[in-house]
């Protein structure tokens, strides 16, 4: 665990020292954000609104401000460690579920989505309560790939997250998101202050990495992005362009690492391969996990289309990603079966990860 910690050593702020960060000036708002005085305070009041601080770069280091919030089901964010408006991490509030799992998530965003649905759990996911209608301060605490949030001047955090971006110098960014659509703040931001120094962060207190499990998937093929469809597709995609990525630990493999969204795309599909050698044919059992759509190929032939896309009206699809989404018994026959997984995505991250839990006398390759 020391040496997940000591990444930060390659990836040191480019803080000169601390800095308070005025609303008076460097500021760049988006959106539904503007300067006011609140409970007697510079503020700066976010709707659906950004405000950037582009000349702050940092890595490592500590972020803090008073945040005031609402009961409304909206979204309260530190955005950091930004290339660009497309690339960056984020660490966000749900105060309309404070107190829950998920009152605070951790998601990062790559070619401007986020990808909520393949981080959950320790690590991504945390119960913490913010009260409406006070101010509340908060402090991050970045540390290579780990970040810290600390309520007050607690000394112990109330959430570490596992970070899944590398490392990098970038901007931030103050945000919200109003759920609802509805007008008017959902977040008033007070007293935002940056330093370069990281107080050091017991690694006890940092969940484990996932760990891998026997029959896994570690790497599957991947086409260039496919053609969405509207209705799954007895027929077997042209897909060409096939590359052999390696999936993270615990077997997910994000696709937005891998796979150019095309431009103005409201969805987006590939296709993922596996070669399966089986000793003796047979029924196996497959784990399959995936976001938000998946299309089942076995040699050729369509074997089930499933869709697994977040709802906010059905509590039941919480479109998570995770091996229990779903299983699929595969005729494998004997000698050489190519599996094909068509996933498409819409919203919340796109993924893909599998396991065979009895893998004997079975061989994988991605090609």
């Amino acid at each position: 665990m020391e040496s997940l910690l000591l990444v930060a050593a390659a990836s040191a702020s480019l803080l000169a020292g601390p800095r308070d960060l005025p609303w008076a000036e460097g500021w760049e708002l988006k959106g539904d954000a503007k300067r006011v005085t609140e409970d007697g305070r510079d503020a700066l009041a976010l709707g659906n609104g950004w405000a950037y601080r582009r000349d702050v770069q940092m890595a490592d280091g500590t972020i803090e401000f008073d945040v005031k919030v609402t009961r409304r089901r909206s979204f309260v964010y530190l955005t950091f460690r930004m290339q660009d408006e497309q690339e960056y991490e984020d660490l966000y509030l749900r105060p309309h579920k404070s107190g829950l799992p998920d009152a605070v998530q951790y998601a990062p965003v790559r070619q401007g989505r986020s990808a909520w649905q393949l981080h959950h759990g320790p690590g991504a996911t945390a119960a913490v309560v913010i009260d409406p209608g006070v101010w509340t301060r908060l402090r991050f605490v970045l540390t290579g790939p780990v970040a810290a949030l600390y309520l007050g001047d607690a000394k112990a955090p109330v959430f570490v997250a596992r970070l899944d971006r590398e490392p990098r110098a970038g901007f931030l960014a103050l945000r919200a998101f109003v759920a609802d659509g509805q007008p008017g703040p959902v977040a008033w931001y007070s007293a935002v202050r940056v330093r370069p120094e990281a107080p050091p962060l017991d690694p006890s207190l940092v969940p484990p990495a996932p760990q891998d499990r026997p029959g896994l998937v570690e790497a599957w093929a991947v086409s260039e992005p496919l053609a969405a469809a509207a209705e799954p597709s007895l027929a077997v995609p042209a897909a060409r362009g096939f590359r052999t990525v390696t999936a993270e630990p615990g077997g997910l493999v994000s696709l937005l690492r891998h796979v150019k969204v095309p431009p103005d795309a409201k969805s987006w599909t590939t296709a993922a391969r596996l070669f399966v050698r089986a000793e003796k044919a047979g029924p196996r059992q497959f784990d399959l996990g995936f976001s938000d759509s998946a299309t089942v190929y076995l040699n050729r032939v369509p074997l089930t289309h499933m869709a697994a896309r977040y709802s906010f009206d059905n509590p039941r699809q919480e479109g998570l990603v995770h091996l229990g989404q779903s299983q699929v018994f595969l005729p494998l026959q004997a000698g050489d079966n190519e599996l094909l997984v068509v996933v498409s995505d819409v919203f919340g991250g796109w993924a893909i990860m599998g396991r065979f839990p009895d893998s004997s006398g079975l061989r994988l390759e991605a090609r």
